[in-house]
């Protein structure tokens, strides 16, 4: 939730005056250079007014000051919370957990999306089921080949305060030609008749056992995907919950069997976002085999990158690929052992 507290103000460090500013305590040989002042008091110096507390277990809580609140209400589906939060920017917050920040989200959006389209290498049609905050959407039309983006958001108000308050996120995407809009719900979407995809990307809320998103990780959702997915090249890829077996003794080792259930060949690993203050868990998925990710060099995905994403990445190149599937071995003995297949039967009341 948000909280008010009061913060006393931290100490400036340096000199503040003029259009640049030294930091004091270091040798002249050290110093460090502050170019934009006013970035560095907002970021340093500006104590924040009210805290947003996220547990990740009982006994843990993820907490970020928040400097100013841009949007606060509840829509037809969830409590919404646009706010700035020092030096991870402008955060979306919905239903009182963290969903992406202006500072960070690249560390998500870049790995959610161009694994499974170097993995595919050429992908034209793109779904993204969620993406209300558009950087699934930005990121895929870096890529060259592709010719349509379709977002499919259950929620009006989220998308329109994203495409308002979150310009630094989708680099107003949403304008692109290339992307289509759909708001409704992802079920009956990939429920109805329509084309195939060559990638389909699950942007979607945090999964929860019990919860309300929890049968957009079952069986027969992943079923659904399967049916619109191109079955030659195609890749299916979900944020799949923390990989911390503190947090998450059997979350994210249940949907990884679950896709397996579903599509022959499933791939996990994992990024960090800071603000998430846990490591988070994506599965990669599709009928072809090959390629696997450890059978292409980092040289290799270099070079398809430069041909093909010519505006370049922040974090994602050819080692951050290799990197990303380095999972730890407790993590992979999990997921080698756990049996349970999520289906909206062990559930039936989400």
């Amino acid at each position: 939730g948000i909280e008010n507290q009061s913060a006393e103000k931290p100490q400036c460090i340096g000199a503040m005056d003029g259009a640049e500013a030294k930091r004091t305590s270091s040798p002249p040989e050290a110093s460090l250079e502050i170019r934009d002042v006013a970035a560095y008091r907002a970021r340093v110096e500006t104590a924040p007014s009210m805290w947003i507390s996220e547990p990740l277990t009982p006994c843990t809580v993820m907490q970020h000051g928040v400097r100013n609140v841009l949007v606060a209400r509840r829509t037809a589906f969830q409590s919404l919370v646009i706010a700035e939060i020092g030096p991870y920017g402008t955060a979306l917050i919905l239903d009182n957990r963290m969903q992406t920040t202006s500072g960070d989200e690249y560390l998500y959006h870049e790995p959610l999306v161009h694994v499974p389209c170097v993995l595919h290498g050429a992908p034209e049609r793109v779904l993204i089921l969620g993406g209300a905050d558009g950087g699934a959407a930005r990121e895929a039309l870096k890529w060259d080949s592709v010719a349509n983006v379709t977002v499919v958001d259950i929620d009006a108000e989220v998308v329109e305060a994203c495409r308002a308050y979150l310009t630094d996120i989708n680099q107003g995407c949403f304008d692109d030609e290339r992307v289509q809009l759909h708001i409704g719900d992802a079920l009956d979407f990939l429920a109805s008749e329509g084309c195939c995809f060559d990638v389909i990307i699950g942007d979607l809320t945090d999964p929860v056992e019990s919860g309300p998103s929890f049968r957009l990780f079952s069986k027969e959702f992943f079923e659904l995907v399967k049916r619109r997915l191109e079955p030659t090249r195609g890749r299916f890829v979900v944020q799949a919950g923390s990989i911390s077996l503190v947090e998450e003794p059997h979350l994210f080792a249940r949907i990884h069997r679950t896709l397996r259930a579903v599509f022959p060949s499933v791939e996990p690993f994992a990024t960090f976002v800071p603000t998430y203050g846990t490591p988070l868990g994506m599965c990669v998925a599709s009928e072809a085999r090959a390629p696997r990710p450890g059978t292409l060099s980092a040289e290799s995905v270099d070079t398809l990158l430069a041909q093909r994403t010519p505006r370049g990445m922040r974090a994602f190149d050819g080692r951050f690929f290799h990197g990303l599937f380095g999972l730890p071995r407790n993590v992979r003995d999990a997921v080698a052992a756990e049996t349970v297949v999520y289906s909206v039967d062990l559930f039936p009341s989400s």
